[in-house]
């Protein structure tokens, strides 16, 4: 198991995207607590401080608020979809505006392997496969490095490792 110890100064935002069922909020809670670093959810977000649905217009409200909890000298692991280059470019402005370190990590899987999982109910998500096939069908493409992970063929541990030796490439 790979060990990653972030310096205690260094401010990093951490954000994990991809379409709904494709295992983001297991992955990025997990790597939040490998870390031990505040990890917000914008489907926990959507329900306990907006009271929103999945209107394209709650998106932006939801994303906006998160912004708003980045503070200097914060690390941080965010847990969306993050399907717009626009909302990508917000969180890199503030990151660059709060000298943090901004990283992608993207999961995806096979259409088979979401709608089974978006068939089960979920603690937070309420996303069924019509609000996945919706969002797959805007999800603009991360241009930037990132690292991809695919949740139908590695395990939880195996893309931990992954993303711990990538955030540790970064850690500068």
């Amino acid at each position: 198991m790979a060990t990653v110890v972030l310096k205690d100064w260094f401010n990093m935002i951490i954000i994990v995207s991809g379409l709904p069922g494709t295992g983001k909020s297991t992955f990025a809670s997990a790597l939040a607590e490998r870390l031990k670093v505040e990890y917000i959810n914008t489907d926990i977000v959507r329900k306990t401080e907006l009271t929103a649905n999945y209107a394209d217009k709650n998106k932006e409200a939801v994303y906006l608020f998160i912004l708003s909890k980045i503070r200097k000298g914060t690390t941080m692991v965010l847990d969306g979809s993050f399907s717009s280059e626009k909302i990508r470019n917000l969180f890199k402005n503030k990151a660059n505006e709060m000298q943090h370190t901004i990283l992608l990590i993207e999961l995806t899987t096979e259409d088979r392997i979401v709608k089974e999982r978006i068939s089960k109910k979920r603690e937070w998500s309420d996303a069924g496969y019509e609000v996945y096939l919706k969002v797959k069908q805007q999800y603009e493409p991360i241009k930037e490095e990132h690292l991809i992970l695919d949740s139908g063929k590695l395990t939880k541990e195996e893309m931990l490792e992954s993303a711990l030796t990538y955030i540790s490439d970064h850690d500068i």
